[in-house]
């Protein structure tokens, strides 16, 4: 009975739901729309995400960040510059995915609020994927579609880019900052 209350309550499920039996109305979906090529590699990236984190590396790893690092501000700006330049080698999913264990895990013994250290995240990750053609599958599409060179869609992105992570980063530092000192101390049992 909780479980149905929670689903029924739960407005953006509802509506999600709503919209999902209108489109039956409009054109039946068929095996060939759905991508299980993707959707595996997307499983299985999970279940290598979950064993990481089960293994304790996350731990590890966040760890090492808080020991190297003397503030959040600085811990955060790391953790999102690792989305923004990985997103460029693989996609921004592939990043948020596995980089948001990292970040819950290290911020999780402080006061910091997570919503805006992950919105950061995810901004970082989308906007470090717009510079290659394999950050983004749209990327890919606009490369092959309009026979793009490199040196032609480093030149198109590098201009977006550039100026989106001035603006970026200053979000990032304007973020406040507070001492280590709070997780140092729960990271401390694990030297």
């Amino acid at each position: 009975m909780k479980i149905i209350k929670s689903i029924v309550s739960d407005k953006l499920l509802v509506i999600s739901f709503l919209v999902t039996l209108l489109t039956f109305f409009v054109g039946r979906p068929q095996d060939k729309d759905i991508d299980w090529q993707t959707i595996g590699s997307l499983f299985m990236l999970m279940v290598v995400v979950q064993t990481l984190q089960f293994l304790g590396i996350f731990k590890y790893l966040a760890f090492s960040l808080t020991k190297k690092v003397h503030d959040t501000r600085l811990l955060i700006g790391v953790i999102v510059l690792i989305a923004f330049f990985s997103s460029m080698l693989v996609t921004n999913d592939v990043s948020i995915i596995t980089l948001i264990p990292l970040l819950a895990l290290s911020i999780s013994k402080t006061a910091i609020d997570p919503i805006f250290p992950v919105i950061l995240l995810c901004l970082a990750a989308n906007l470090g994927s717009l510079l290659t053609p394999m950050g983004n599958p749209q990327n890919l599409f606009l490369f092959i579609h309009y026979n793009l060179t490199i040196k032609k869609f480093f030149t198109y992105g590098f201009a977006f880019e550039s100026s989106e992570f001035i603006a970026f980063r200053n979000h990032v530092w304007d973020y406040q900052a507070t001492k280590n000192s709070e997780f140092n101390n729960y990271y401390a049992r694990f030297e």
